[in-house]
């Protein structure tokens, strides 16, 4: 089910700050993507075949709660993201394993249709399942 990977989130309050650690620093290379219709800004960087990516809400109360987590965390590692061939299909298999998911459908993310497991169900890990678009 699960293929590798996609990526590591990580939440905070200064998107251009934490993203030059990663590029000037570090010299990885990156993408930034406005997607304002969830209230977000994200650069997904590149280390190998992971990707990190970094999300910083641009409003109070933003769909996926980053906001609520900085607030309540000051920011820092929110979830990992695995990569599937098919989220319906793993929506399906890990709801008939009793994983309770956040989203019963998969919904449009930066990189594919996307779908996140509650961490009750998942030892306490935020767990997102991606489908890259199909080239």
């Amino acid at each position: 089910m699960l293929k590798k990977i996609h990526h590591i989130a990580i939440a905070v309050k200064d998107l251009d700050k934490s993203l030059s650690l990663y590029t000037d620093l570090f010299g990885l290379k990156s993408r930034v993507l406005d997607m304002e219709n969830y209230h977000l800004k994200i650069a997904f960087i590149e280390v190998g075949d992971v990707l990190i990516e970094l999300l910083q809400p641009t409003q109070e109360d933003d769909p996926f709660g980053f906001d609520k987590f900085i607030k309540e965390n000051g920011g820092g590692l929110h979830h990992i993201a695995y990569e599937v061939a098919d989220v319906r299909k793993t929506i399906q298999i890990l709801k008939e394993n009793r994983i309770k998911m956040r989203n019963e459908e998969p919904v449009a993310g930066a990189d594919g249709l996307i779908a996140f497991a509650e961490k009750e169900s998942t030892d306490g890990v935020l767990t997102e399942f991606v489908e890259r678009p199909k080239e």
